[in-house]
């Protein structure tokens, strides 16, 4: 099965099992920068809290391993990586009201042939600052590079989240336009 067949058997197995989600990662981002960026992996929000954890697992496809340990992670964390086959998927749940709101701005993309649920580009430029690793860094400068987001916005859900300190905002400003004022 192909990778692209694997995207969209996740899209297809969480929408039979009517749960809400939507791509994240770099699946995702391809829409928001201006050179795709190849991945090995599928990250996958879904949009229920971690205390129904269970039945977002019953949404991921047959044969997806999902050992007890990735299984606690999920509950406790909210996130947790699990395996189908050789294809890593990212599960995160909602942990802050900062994932509700972002399902409320999901967009529709096509995707070889299908049209998928992603993140909107701001929540995945919030998303990646919060991850703050260096190619989440490329991947949010690749977005700034085409305007693809809105900057001070993101900013000013960093701050609302994790405070006026906190030093991804300044990392977010340096990324500023300087015709952007």
């Amino acid at each position: 099965m192909s990778f692209a067949d694997r995207i969209r058997r996740v899209h297809a197995s969480l929408a039979e099992a009517d749960i809400p989600h939507a791509f994240g990662g770099a699946i995702a981002v391809n829409w928001c920068t201006p050179q795709a960026r190849v991945t090995n992996d599928i990250d996958i929000n879904i949009f229920i809290s971690p205390e129904h954890a269970e039945s977002a697992l019953v949404g991921l496809p047959a044969g997806t391993e999902i050992t007890e340990e990735a299984r606690q992670r999920l509950l406790r964390d909210g996130q947790a990586r699990f395996w189908w086959e050789t294809v890593p998927i990212d599960v995160f749940l909602n942990t802050t009201e900062f994932h509700v709101a972002a399902a409320s701005r999901v967009e529709t993309r096509e995707f070889e042939g299908a049209m998928l649920p992603c993140l909107a580009c701001g929540d995945i430029a919030v998303f990646k600052a919060f991850f703050d690793r260096g190619k989440d860094w490329m991947d949010i400068e690749a977005m700034t590079s085409i305007g693809s987001f809105d900057i001070d916005a993101a900013m000013a859900e960093i701050e609302h989240l994790l405070g006026p300190d906190d030093p991804r905002i300044a990392k977010l400003a340096a990324l500023r336009n300087p015709d952007d004022g």
